[in-house]
């Protein structure tokens, strides 16, 4: 037995020995791992600390002095009406959207683009959070669903909610719509995990991909915001003062995720933060300060650095221009197209002309009734 051990030690010393376990390595850990690591930690450094100074220096940040921010949040009398006719489908995939009445047709190319990946083995529960659908709108939805059996569509209203909360200070291009995903955790919580996906957006695999990732641990799972990746690799100080609040108050930048794909582990998420807690810091937050990106500031703040970093192929943001000042086309792993820029694919801009995905979302809005329709008007 002595010998046997004596033996075992002298392996582990060889390169053999190394190289199998480097292989381990490489077939288990880093895979898993690998994106986790690539963000963990990076705290700030001194430039972006003196960052955050000449943030607070600027005068056109504040949209309200502290005091009425903090006591209108204070007076928020915690109610947030929860929609009595939810419904849980067990061992479903559950899959929310927002959108208002304008954006639908947007977001029906969005949920055609998750229907045509699909798995017939599995089931998959798509949840529409709305407060102004018309009912030919939500009937062109049905119907587009209908024609894959194992998926089901329910429209939730959001207005009710949306009224029980102070939601002032916002971006032009910002609607209050946006604020819906916050409710994701406190209404659907009879799933255990709750995608959300924002409406301009294609996937190009099966989503079921993304709910079986493991987020444990973690109340929520998010890519790391890669134009905010990229203005720090390019060292564009600038680009942080100008840009938003928040990096006055986050305190490590390469840890800032993009809201536009989340994964909800909700009874984790619910544990962490209290619906009180949450809307209460929104209120404060979003009359406190302006020019900022709402509730997706709000989640990052809160958060901070606990969450699970997804790989970033699920969220290609569509932001980078090439030298010819052309939109560069995603990378060949990409798993969902998030069309971020305000240059949007069903809009016309010679820049976009002969774009592979902006053709790829065209020929997809060309088989969406909803789409058509607001097309033909």
């Amino acid at each position: 037995m002595e010998k046997c051990s004596q033996m075992i030690e002298k392996i582990k010393k060889t390169i053999f020995w190394r190289a199998l376990r480097k292989i381990k390595w490489l077939c288990t850990e880093w895979p898993l791992n690998r994106y986790e690591k690539r963000f963990n930690g990076k705290p700030l450094n001194a430039v972006q600390g003196k960052i955050q100074k000449a943030i607070k220096k600027r005068s056109d940040i504040y949209f309200r002095d502290e005091e009425t921010a903090r006591e209108l949040a204070n007076n928020w009398n915690g109610v947030i009406s929860k929609p009595q006719d939810l419904h849980f489908i067990e061992n479903a995939i559950p899959i929310v959207l927002s959108a208002n009445e304008a954006f639908a047709p947007y977001m029906a190319v969005t949920l055609q683009s998750l229907l045509n990946n699909s798995n017939n083995k599995r089931k998959y529960h798509f949840i529409i959070l709305e407060r102004d659908f018309s009912e030919e709108t939500k009937e062109l939805l049905i119907n587009q669903v209908s024609n894959f059996s194992y998926c089901v569509i329910d429209f939730v209203n959001t207005a009710k909610a949306l009224n029980e909360i102070s939601t002032v200070s916002l971006a032009e291009y910002l609607s209050i719509d946006t604020f819906s995903r916050l409710f994701i955790p406190y209404w659907f919580d009879q799933y255990e995990k709750v995608i959300y996906l924002d409406s301009d957006m294609i996937a190009k695999v099966d989503i079921a991909e993304l709910y079986d990732i493991d987020i444990s641990n973690f109340c929520l799972g998010a890519a790391v915001d890669q134009v905010v990746e990229g203005f720090l690799k390019s060292k564009n100080n600038a680009w942080f003062i100008r840009a938003s609040p928040v990096f006055m108050l986050h305190q490590n930048w390469h840890r800032y995720f993009n809201a536009g794909i989340l994964v909800f582990d909700t009874q984790r998420f619910k544990s962490k933060f209290s619906a009180q807690d949450l809307f209460s810091f929104t209120i404060y937050f979003i009359n406190r300060y302006k020019n900022h990106w709402a509730d997706q500031e709000v989640l990052n703040l809160l958060t901070k650095d606990d969450y699970y970093v997804l790989p970033p192929e699920w969220n290609y943001m569509w932001t980078v221009l090439t030298k010819n000042g052309s939109f560069q086309p995603s990378k060949s792993n990409t798993k969902i197209i998030h069309f971020t820029s305000d240059v949007k694919p069903w809009k016309d801009d010679p820049r976009i002309d002969n774009n592979v995905d902006a053709l790829e979302w065209r020929k997809l809005a060309e088989n969406v009734p909803l789409s058509m329709m607001a097309d033909r008007e």
